[in-house]
């Protein structure tokens, strides 16, 4: 488990059993298994899809990308990163990230960034996930109050800050991963 003092990187495995576990509070870290003819892959990947249909009803969509996007752009808002110990719910302050996807499929990241005084920086990254290792890791630490997302293209550089919240930063990573997958299934059957 991450104590504040530590700095971990989520093992491939454990991501995985968190993407698992991404949505829903009750969901089960190992699935039951319905027959003795059905693998645990079989089972995480019914106990995936009954988590993308539980998002579709909340978000009254019929598209899986459409319904992550808009939980993980929530997700995002609430989690932005700030320096500030005491946020202002009233006004934008930190590192606020919104996600959508362009015409060539591909990942597109907003920032704004409200961490300096009177001038609000603005950029956006296109960012091809094709062929990239959907299972995006993070990272906490505790010093700077902070914990951020791993870039999926470079697994070893910082992709989005965010407060130190690191159950909550946990259920982003395994969310943006299933995004990623579903992204990359849409581009493989174009």
């Amino acid at each position: 488990m991450l104590t504040l003092s530590q700095i971990r990187p989520v093992p491939r495995a454990t991501a995985l059993i968190a993407a698992l576990l991404f949505i829903i509070p009750g969901a089960q870290a190992t699935p039951e298994l319905r027959s003795p003819e059905e693998t645990p892959v079989n089972a995480i990947e019914r106990e995936s899809e009954r988590q993308i249909e539980s998002l579709k009803q909340l978000y009254l969509t019929n598209d899986a990308v459409s319904a992550l996007l808009q939980h993980l752009n929530a997700l995002l808002r609430t989690h932005a990163f700030t320096e500030d110990r005491i946020v202002d719910l009233d006004k934008p302050q930190g590192l606020v990230y919104q996600l959508d996807v362009n015409e060539a499929r591909e990942l597109v990241v907003r920032t704004d960034d409200y961490r300096k005084a009177g001038a609000a920086q603005h950029s956006s990254k296109s960012v091809d996930v094709s062929g990239v290792d959907p299972y995006v890791g993070y990272n906490c630490e505790a010093r700077s109050r902070k914990c951020w997302i791993t870039d999926p293209v470079d697994a070893s550089s910082e992709w989005l800050t965010l407060a130190h919240e690191p159950a909550s930063v946990e259920k982003i990573s395994a969310s943006m991963a299933e995004l990623i997958k579903r992204l990359q299934q849409r581009v493989g059957s174009s």
